[in-house]
């Protein structure tokens, strides 16, 4: 069907993603990359349940995303994330996150400036790719 036919989808610096915009994401199955960079009128809890519905999803950007805090998304297939700029992003929110991205590969946390160095330094070690510039 056509809902499975989209792979690919890049609303950065969409400010009016909806209610409905979001049902519309979550019935993408096929949907294999999204970008909601900048999107800050969604919550935390409206990323979360989007990318729920999204089975095969492997990458995420949601560069400077400001409801990413204290909580990191979680996603069993998810390879690549990139939250820099995500100026907010707390160390509690990657104490779990190989928990919650158990196959996580990619991760760029540049410009993240309330991550401490040891967080960001245990990170590059664990993963196959890191980015961490501003650090």
């Amino acid at each position: 069907s056509r809902s499975h036919s989209l792979r690919q989808l890049n609303l950065a610096f969409c400010s009016a993603i909806g209610a409905n915009t979001l049902a519309q994401i979550s019935s993408r199955k096929g949907l294999r990359f999204l970008d909601v960079s900048y999107c800050n009128t969604l919550t935390f809890e409206n990323l979360q349940e989007t990318i729920s519905g999204l089975p095969n999803l492997e990458e995420l950007n949601v560069r400077g995303f400001s409801a990413l805090t204290q909580e990191m998304i979680s996603h069993p297939s998810l390879r690549r994330l990139n939250v820099s700029w995500c100026k907010s992003l707390q160390n509690k929110a990657m104490e779990n996150l190989f928990t919650q991205l158990p196959h996580l590969e990619h991760l760029d946390v540049s410009w993240c400036s309330s991550l401490s160095l040891p967080i960001v330094q245990r990170l590059a070690l664990s993963l196959r790719s890191f980015l961490s510039d501003g650090f």
